[in-house]
Formats: C-alpha cells, sequence, structure tokens
C-alpha cells in the first residue's frame, strides 16, 4: 500500500478530506535552507528547556522520589507539558531529559 493510498485511507477513517502529519512536511529541514541553523536552533531551545525542567525534577527528587516513574508520575500531577505538547510523561521521557542534562552539564541532577 502506497503512502498516499495510506493517507486516503486514514483521512477516510478520521472523516477528513485531510492527509495526517506535519501540513509543511520536512520542507524545513531539505538541503539548501539552512538546514544547520534550523537544527542548531531546535537544539538549543531543546537543551533550554531540559535546564529548566531539572531544576523541578531536582526539587522533585529531593521530596523523595527515587524512580524515574515517580518523577513522571510528580510531572503529570503537576500537569506539566512535555516538550512537544504532551500531557504525559513517562519513564522515558525523564530518563532522556535527564541525559540531556547530563551531556550539557556532566551532572544529571543539577540543583541550579
Amino acid at each position: 500500500m502506497g503512502t498516499e493510498t495510506l493517507a486516503l485511507g486514514m483521512a477516510t477513517t478520521t472523516g477528513t478530506d485531510e492527509k495526517p502529519g506535519n501540513p509543511t512536511g520536512t520542507a524545513p529541514l531539505r538541503p539548501g535552507r539552512n538546514t544547520v541553523a534550523a537544527l542548531a536552533a531546535i537544539k538549543a531551545n531543546a537543551d533550554r528547556r531540559a535546564l529548566n525542567l531539572a531544576r523541578i525534577i531536582a526539587a522533585i527528587r529531593a521530596n523523595g522520589a527515587m524512580s524515574l516513574k515517580e518523577v513522571a508520575d510528580e510531572l503529570n500531577r503537576r500537569c506539566i507539558s512535555t516538550a512537544r505538547g504532551g500531557r504525559q510523561w513517562y519513564s522515558s521521557t525523564v530518563r532522556d531529559l535527564e541525559s540531556r542534562v547530563q551531556r550539557q552539564t556532566g551532572n544529571p541532577n543539577p540543583e541550579l
């Protein structure tokens, strides 16, 4: 089944004529469109967000949360959205965020 056929099938099941996915697709990341600068900006924003959330996670851990699941549950309880606007934190999301912070600071749980 081709991509277009799959997209049309999904559109039919959702009751809309729109194709699923990003309307601009990968156009902003194609060569010749300043890809390096775009990716650098995306990474810088992710790094900034991770450092901001590291403070919150450090406070959660200081209050006794030991496991990644406990941290994720507390972030969910506080209604803190994920980087992509999701409403659900998972152990793996917390792990990835802590890994990003560790790459930046050398410390997985900095008390900034």
